[in-house]
C-alpha cells in the first residue's frame, strides 16, 4: 500500500458510462468527455455505452472528439438471441479492456432502467477496484417514467455505495442528504455545462429558406407533463380567445404515458407539432424560426433546455424552480413566473410577445450568460478530474 505522503504518478484512466447515445444525458457526457481528453490530468478515457438503439444513428458519435474511445456493451440487433449472445461476449471483453487500460474511475450518468444490470455493473467495478462516481441529473425519475419499488431500492443503494456523487446545485445535494441519506461529504457540486456546440451545426449545414413569420413564434420543448405542457396549452388557448396573435411550435420527445398530450396540443390554431426525437443536426432548424422559448416546468432538478435556448440566443420564460434560478438571472436573462401559476404564465408570455426590445435584451444577455466561464466545459472537466484524483489517492480508513 502506498504511503499517504507518496505521490501517485499512475495515469488517471477513466470510463464514462451512459445508457444510450441520444438525448440529454448523452449530450452532457459527450461534452464532458471532449473536455476531459483535452486536460492533461486524464490519461485514457473510454465512453461506455450500455445499449445502442435502432433510432440512435452513427451521427450521434460525431459529437465526440477522436481521442475518446467508445465501447458498446449491447449493440442493437433486431434478433434478440443474437443480441444477448453478443452482449455476453462483450461483457467478457469489457472486463479485459478495463484491466488492460488500468481504468481507475467509472463515472456513471443515469441508470439503465434495468436494476439488475445496474447492480451488476456496480459490483463489477467494485470487484476490479474501480472507484465509482455518479452524476445525479434528476433526483426523481418518476417525472420521466413510473418506477417499481425494486428500482427505487436499487437506485438508493447504488447512490449510497458510490465513492462520490456529483450534483449540479446545492439544493439537489440537500435533497439527497435529507431524503436518500447520502453524506454531504461525498457530494460535489459541479454546474451543468453549456450547449454552445449545437449552434455549430447551422454553420456546417446548408441553410434552408424559412419564410418570415407575421407574428412572434413560441417554442415549447418536449411533450412531457412535468414540463408544464398542459398549463402552457391552457394559457395559449386563453390568449387566443383574448385576441393575441402568435405562432406555436411544440417539439421533442414524447414521455411514456404522456402520448395524450399530442392530441390536446392539436386543440388550438397556429400550432406546429413535431413529436419525436430531434437529431443534433436538426435542432438549429427548430430554434432558427422561433422568438421565445417557454419553460414552465412543474418539477425538475436540472434542465439542458434552458442552456440550449441561451446558446441559440432566444428570449426565455421560466418557472421559479431552483434548477432554473441556479442558471438564470431574473429579468436579465429570463422572465421568471411562479411554478404552476397559469395567470402569471399567460401574463409573462403576453409581455414577451408585445415587447420586441425586451426579447432582444433577454436573448443577448442569455447568450452572454451561457458563454461565461461558469458553464465552460474545461472548468467542469478540471473539477471532475480533481474529484477523480482525490478518490484515487484517498487512503483507506481516512474516508
Amino acid at each position: 500500500m502506498k504511503e499517504a505522503s507518496q505521490k501517485d504518478t499512475r495515469p488517471l484512466n477513466a470510463t464514462v458510462v451512459v445508457p444510450v447515445p441520444r438525448e440529454g444525458h448523452y449530450h452532457y457526457t459527450t461534452q464532458l468527455c471532449n473536455a476531459l481528453v483535452k486536460d492533461r490530468g486524464i490519461g485514457k478515457l473510454i465512453l461506455t455505452l450500455i445499449f445502442t438503439t435502432k433510432e440512435a444513428g452513427e451521427k450521434e458519435f460525431d459529437l465526440l472528439a477522436p481521442e475518446v474511445e467508445i465501447f458498446i456493451l449491447s449493440p442493437y440487433n433486431r434478433n434478440r438471441i443474437i443480441r444477448l449472445l453478443i452482449t455476453l461476449l462483450n461483457f467478457a471483453r469489457y472486463v479485459f479492456v478495463l484491466k488492460r487500460n488500468k481504468i481507475r474511475t467509472a463515472h456513471i450518468h443515469s441508470t439503465t432502467e434495468h436494476w439488475y444490470l445496474d447492480l451488476f455493473l456496480h459490483f463489477l467495478f467494485k470487484l476490479l477496484q474501480i472507484k465509482i462516481v455518479r452524476t445525479v441529473h434528476e433526483v426523481n425519475r418518476e417525472r420521466i417514467a413510473s418506477i417499481s419499488p425494486m428500482e427505487r431500492r436499487s437506485a438508493d443503494f447504488l447512490l449510497r455505495k458510490s465513492d462520490a456523487v456529483i450534483v449540479h446545485n446545492e439544493r439537489t445535494a440537500r435533497l439527497l442528504e435529507e431524503e436518500r441519506a447520502i453524506p454531504r461529504s461525498r457530494m460535489e457540486v459541479i454546474p451543468h455545462g453549456n450547449y454552445l456546440l449545437f449552434t455549430t451545426f447551422s454553420k456546417n449545414t446548408a441553410a434552408e429558406a424559412h419564410p418570415g413569420n407575421e407574428h412572434p413564434t413560441i417554442l415549447f420543448f418536449g411533450f412531457k407533463r412535468h414540463k408544464g405542457l398542459e398549463l402552457f396549452i391552457e394559457a395559449c388557448k386563453e390568449m387566443q380567445i383574448e385576441g393575441h396573435h402568435f405562432n406555436t411550435v411544440i417539439a421533442g420527445v414524447v414521455n411514456p404515458g404522456d402520448e395524450d398530450l399530442i392530441e390536446r396540443a392539436k386543440g388550438f390554431e397556429s400550432a406546429r407539432l413535431l413529436p419525436g426525437y430531434i437529431s443534433n443536426e436538426e435542432i438549429w432548424k427548430i430554434f432558427q424560426d422561433v422568438d421565445v422559448v417557454i419553460l414552465p416546468y412543474l418539477s425538475g432538478t436540472t434542465s439542458g433546455a434552458l442552456h440550449l435556448a441561451y446558446a441559440f440566443g432566444k428570449a426565455t420564460l421560466i418557472s421559479d424552480l431552483p434548477c432554473f434560478l441556479d442558471v438564470a438571472l431574473p429579468e436579465q436573462t429570463s422572465l421568471v413566473v411562479k411554478t404552476g401559476d397559469k395567470k402569471a404564465l399567460k401574463e409573462g408570455m403576453i409581455r414577451l410577445l408585445q415587447d420586441d426590445q425586451l426579447r432582444g435584451e433577454l436573448a443577448r444577455k442569455g447568450l452572454e450568460r451561457e458563454s461565461s466561464s461558469e458553464f465552460a466545459w474545461p472548468e467542469i472537466a478540471r473539477k471532475t478530474i480533481d474529484l477523480f484524483a482525490g478518490l484515487c489517492t484517498r487512503v483507506p480508513g481516512n474516508e
